[in-house]
């Protein structure tokens, strides 16, 4: 009964806010920018570079947990 709830739930989320989660799951950098994985954002090269020099930046990570 509780499974069922939550699948309910999951699917009611994925109709309403279809589009803003694909625009979270596009832009998860910003949660979170010291992730493994620094993937394509759809922001200029420049600011791609920088985001992987900051997410490679040990001081900054430690700053920010």
């Amino acid at each position: 009964m509780i499974v069922a709830h939550l699948d309910s739930l999951k699917e009611s989320f994925d109709y309403y806010f279809s589009e803003e989660m694909k625009f979270c799951d596009k832009n998860i950098w910003i949660v979170n920018p010291f992730q493994s994985d620094v993937v394509a954002t759809g922001i200029s090269t420049k600011a791609d570079e920088e985001l992987i020099d900051l997410s490679e930046d040990y001081s900054f990570k430690m700053s920010f947990d």
